[in-house]
C-alpha cells in the first residue's frame, strides 16, 4: 500500500508491504538500498512500481489505524 509516512527524515508517501494486519506492522519500500539487509523488488515484475527498488528488512514500522484507513492500496502481479 501507499502512505503518508511521518517517520521519514522528511514525511512523505511511501509504499509499505504488510507484514502483520492485526499488530499494523509494515516494512518500507525504497528506490536505493540504503539500509541493509534489503530485497530486490524489480519493477517489471509488479504493476505498481515506476522503477527497481528495495524492501528494506531491518525494521517494522507501525502505523496508526487513520493512517491506514487514509492509505492507498496496490495491488500485486507476482
Amino acid at each position: 500500500m501507499r502512505l503518508w509516512d511521518r517517520f521519514t527524515r522528511s514525511p512523505r508517501e511511501k509504499r509499505v508491504v504488510c507484514v502483520c494486519p492485526e499488530q499494523r506492522l509494515f516494512l518500507r519500500i525504497d528506490s536505493r538500498p540504503t539500509f541493509p539487509p534489503h530485497l530486490p523488488l524489480r519493477a517489471d515484475e509488479t504493476d505498481f512500481l515506476d522503477h527497481d527498488s528495495f524492501v528494506q528488512l531491518q525494521q517494522l514500522v507501525r502505523y496508526y489505524k487513520g493512517e491506514l484507513d487514509a492509505a492507498e492500496p496496490l495491488a500485486w502481479a507476482g
